[in-house]
């Protein structure tokens, strides 16, 4: 699989992203990019990760539950608090694009840090050099945030 696969990927996911932000409001998915923080959190402490056994597909859908699980919660509380939503059309479209692709960004973190998804779909190597590097994690970690701040106002 080439980078142009990974381009017609990353684009549907963040075009979903951009639309979910869009018709729902700045609230569902700032509250969906936190949950994955938080769940990417706890996941990494979850006592019985290691403890099922199976094929690589039993195991990813698994350890995707459990994920979605943790991540439900934290969902449910933010999406409830309330954020100042502009009212002008080009801020919207501005807002909603910053904050899929933070989402974005955090969900292809995940998928090489996280919950690995090699056995359902393997990256090419261009975006394996962005992601994978030890060095980068940080920034790649921080890059939602940073584009949280000029979409969420109080």
């Amino acid at each position: 699989m080439g980078l142009s696969v990974d381009i017609l990927v990353h684009g549907g996911l963040f075009i979903l992203l951009f639309l979910f932000a869009f018709f729902w409001g700045k609230e569902k998915i700032f509250a969906f990019t936190i949950s994955l923080y938080i769940a990417s959190f706890l996941y990494s402490y979850f006592p019985y990760n290691d403890q099922f056994r199976g094929s690589a597909e039993y195991s990813l859908a698994f350890k995707g539950i459990i994920f979605l699980v943790l991540a439900s919660a934290p969902y449910l509380i933010f999406s409830r608090l309330g954020i100042y939503s502009s009212s002008t059309s080009t801020n919207r479209v501005l807002h909603s694009a910053l904050l899929a692709l933070g989402a974005l960004i955090l969900l292809i973190f995940i998928s090489y840090h996280i919950i690995p998804l090699y056995s359902v779909y393997n990256f090419s190597s261009g975006i394996d050099n962005l992601f994978q590097p030890a060095e980068v994690r940080f920034w790649w970690l921080a890059a939602p945030l940073l584009l949280m701040f000029p979409a969420i106002r109080k």
